[in-house]
């Protein structure tokens, strides 16, 4: 006869087989495909589509002529497409992998395996954060190297920091997407949610002594990284009000998310077959 396990070696095994299976579900249902083609095509395609702007639609125009491309332009048009389409794609795989309500299977595994919700949250947030921090890098290497050899774009110290600077968003929209996950019902409901809050943030931005604290614009971060000839490593560049905002507010909306969890374990009850009728 085996021996049982003590509670807790149980209670670590079932930690560790949680953030094996967030990896697996990462892999194997192609969400980090996902956010790396929503990170990548932009990082790619824009430096590209302006370079040959010209000569595209140029004869369309006739004796109109575009202005000649720049960094200034790809970083921009960068930046809005990071806050704007890759946002709500962001917003689609997290509202995918936090909807497990809607599968009873996947929802039973996570609450007969995990009674502490903070043990379920860390894994989620953490794989999926990471995930798309390192397609986003990923991307922000691509767009140095088609700004260099396109553009001869040099300032590759303040797109450092402008990349970096942009990363606190994208936590920000898994956390908001996690709360919301727990407040309505069914995956289009979550999308729709998060989406329009999220959405709504950049709109903020265009306030006076407001947008200056918001961690939204990530189109003016990298535009002020398209000064060719900026000072390596320039202060100006550096937007830490917008970044203390952003951890900040992600601490609170986790927070929120953990009290939503923990009530929604409290008043749900999962049936084994000693609770039932004999």
């Amino acid at each position: 006869m085996n021996a049982p396990v003590p509670a807790p070696t149980y209670r670590m095994r079932a930690a560790t087989t949680v953030w094996y299976f967030e990896v697996l579900r990462l892999l194997r249902t192609r969400r980090l495909i996902a956010v790396l083609f929503v990170m990548l095509l932009p990082a790619l395609g824009i430096p590209v589509l302006i370079y040959n702007l010209d000569s595209l639609v140029g004869a369309e125009l006739g004796a109109a002529t575009l202005p000649p491309p720049t960094a200034t332009m790809v970083l921009d048009t960068f930046g809005q497409n990071m806050q704007t389409f890759t946002t709500l794609a962001i917003v689609a795989v997290a509202s995918a992998t936090y909807t497990e309500a809607n599968r009873p299977g996947l929802a039973v595994f996570y609450r007969t395996r995990l009674t502490d919700p903070i043990r379920l949250l860390w894994p989620r947030f953490v794989v999926l954060t990471v995930a798309a921090l390192l397609a986003y890098w990923i991307a922000g290497a691509a767009l140095a190297y088609q700004l260099a050899v396109l553009f001869d774009y040099t300032a590759f110290a303040d797109l450092t920091i402008a990349i970096l600077t942009g990363s606190v968003w994208f936590p920000l929209c898994i956390a908001v997407t996690a709360t919301i996950s727990g407040l309505v019902r069914g995956l289009a409901a979550t999308v729709c949610c998060a989406s329009v809050v999220l959405l709504a943030v950049p709109l903020l931005t265009t306030i006076e002594r407001i947008g200056d604290w918001l961690p939204a614009d990530i189109a003016r971060t990298m535009g002020a990284a398209a000064q060719v000839d900026a000072t390596p490593w320039a202060s100006s560049t550096v937007g830490w009000p917008p970044i203390i905002v952003a951890v900040a507010a992600v601490a609170a909306v986790l927070a929120i998310h953990l009290g939503v969890e923990t009530r929604r374990h409290t008043d749900t009850r999962v049936v084994t077959r000693s609770d039932r009728p004999r």
